[in-house]
């Protein structure tokens, strides 16, 4: 477990699926991430959460309010490369906590555990062109767009540009 200021990254246990749940039905908070919508039982998400759990190439927390450990969302680090000591970001944060500096926590102490435990150096993400409170977020939290991938997700029948982004967070 991982303690901020305002939250803690911890493992996911049974009470967490309902919020998870919630995030991963929100059609349009999904198209965002760059996730396939698609509708998720409980148990769908449990099977997700436990692949997440078996993979070795990702890092996956729970980010829970650090007051009464009710999960607010989840981040990851993804496509770990080991040898290059890089990964890829994932946040998903629950609507009611958005701009509140929970995602901000947890990006900080997700950082600092990449370079304590993983010894990576970068982080890079992907996140949609149109998405301007997410960049702002990310650009604010240190990371560059280095990129742009034209016509790459299609969401509703319409192509959208993303943005490739990378903060160099260690050696």
């Amino acid at each position: 477990m991982l303690t901020g200021s305002s939250v803690i990254l911890r493992c996911w246990n049974r009470h967490d699926l309902a919020v998870i749940q919630e995030l991963k039905n929100d059609i349009s908070l999904q198209a965002q991430l760059l996730a396939l919508p698609r509708p998720s039982s409980c148990h769908k998400i449990q099977l997700w959460l436990q692949d997440r759990d078996k993979d070795e190439s990702m890092v996956f927390f729970i980010i829970a309010e650090k007051t009464n450990n009710q999960a607010i969302g989840y981040i990851q680090l993804s496509n770990l490369d080991r040898f290059n000591l890089i990964a890829y970001l994932g946040i998903c944060i629950t609507q009611a906590y958005q701009g509140t500096g929970c995602a901000k926590d947890a990006l900080t102490l997700l950082s600092q555990y990449a370079v304590d435990m993983l010894n990576l150096r970068k982080i890079v993400l992907l996140v949609k062109q149109d998405h301007l409170r997410a960049i702002r977020f990310y650009q604010n939290n240190g990371f560059e767009q280095i990129g742009v991938l034209k016509k790459h997700y299609l969401v509703n029948g319409v192509w959208s540009d993303v943005l490739m982004m990378e903060k160099f967070i260690g050696q």
